[in-house]
């Protein structure tokens, strides 16, 4: 039987990762672009210093050497496809190890929270530093687990500084292993240790080190999203992310010691699992996907841009005609109308078609 769900679990993640792949590199290569051509990284022991300066710079050097190979739109989609099927089986692993006999619940979990990062993927700010990130905390806990919660503490404060906030992951799975490995009165001690630490440690970091960045864009993470230093705030999605890994971490010690005061418990598992996955998929899920979650007129510029690096001047006329009985707003703007001029231009179409497509006049 445990055979047979392994079998399962492993064709719904290849299913998973062809479909991310091809919907990556066929659908919407112009992210891959525009996160290649808005990063930058450096073969130099100069550059290595100033990335890891901040926190969460390793995170951040590791995302701008993979996202140099964005240039390539199958190498893209494929690195962003890795990154999300690991995102999904260590996050179950991790899950896992919380409980001895829940299956699916934890399972459910591990998907809920990857489909949540795949739509913020979505979003052309959301940097890769953020998911890898999340996986170095994922993999610093079960690294460390058998050498407790010690080991754990221990590795919580360099991993602050490598990965920024997401660290708080690794410190709750290693509380809720507290939990589960040890009696409650057990495990107030190791809980209260790491809860203490990992505050002091936080909070020195961030007067000590990096006191020229605002409170709120230090919680938010210096270089998760390129809009986090200007808004000072973090996205909505990252925030459902971290809040639902720490929130499934807490949840699973306490179905586990409910399970061994009553053992009936554990028949109640894909039940539970339902519970979890209408609360967060009606909350998350389902608004985002229902409202695009980001802006089509942002993808319509980008859109244009990627052509016009490939030369695919046809494809700019073919589109704007398309989204021209749309009545796009993006059309309207200055840098499509350049885009759509030039391909004009590129085609001889110039003289004929200009004022078919909206035009800017002065503004450029």
């Amino acid at each position: 039987m445990e055979k047979i769900a392994n079998i399962i679990k492993g064709t719904i993640t290849l299913l998973f990762g062809i479909f991310v792949f091809l919907f990556s590199w066929k659908s919407h290569p112009e992210l891959l672009s525009f996160h290649e051509q808005n990063q930058m990284f450096l073969f130099s022991s100069d550059y290595f210093s100033e990335r890891i300066s901040i926190a969460g710079g390793l995170a951040d050097y590791v995302s701008e050497y993979l996202v140099q190979f964005f240039y390539y739109g199958s190498a893209g989609a494929a690195i962003g496809t890795l990154l999300l099927v690991l995102l999904q089986i260590l996050t179950y692993k991790a899950l896992r190890s919380l409980t001895e006999t829940w299956q699916v619940t934890p399972y459910i979990m591990s998907w809920l929270i990857t489909i949540l990062m795949v739509l913020h993927m979505m979003d052309e700010n959301t940097l890769l530093s953020f998911p890898i990130a999340i996986i170095l905390s994922l993999l610093t806990y079960l690294s460390c687990r058998r050498g407790g919660w010690i080991c754990q503490l221990v590795a919580s404060l360099p991993l602050y500084w490598l990965v920024g906030p997401a660290f708080i992951i690794q410190v709750a799975l290693a509380i809720a292993d507290s939990w589960r490995e040890k009696s409650w009165k057990a495990a107030i001690l190791p809980s209260c240790v790491l809860i203490l630490v990992a505050a002091g440690w936080f909070y020195a970091c961030r007067m000590l080190w990096i006191a020229q960045y605002p409170w709120d864009t230090v919680l938010a993470g210096i270089n998760y999203h390129r809009l986090t230093i200007m808004s000072m705030e973090a996205p909505a999605l990252q925030n459902a992310i971290l809040g639902a890994m720490v929130s499934f971490a807490l949840v699973l010690p306490l179905l586990h010691v409910a399970e061994q005061i009553s053992p009936k418990l554990k028949s109640l598992d894909v039940s539970t699992a339902t519970v979890f996955a209408c609360i967060y998929g009606g909350i998350f899920v389902a608004p985002n996907i229902s409202n695009n979650h980001h802006d089509k007129n942002t993808h319509v510029i980008l859109e244009q841009l990627y052509q016009m690096r490939k030369g695919d001047w046809n494809g700019i006329i073919a589109k704007a005609e398309e989204y021209k009985n749309e009545n796009l707003p993006a059309l309207e703007s200055p840098l499509s109308a350049n885009a759509v001029n030039l391909s004009l231009a590129m085609t001889g179409q110039m003289s004929r078609r200009m004022f078919d497509f909206p035009q800017t006049g002065i503004q450029g």
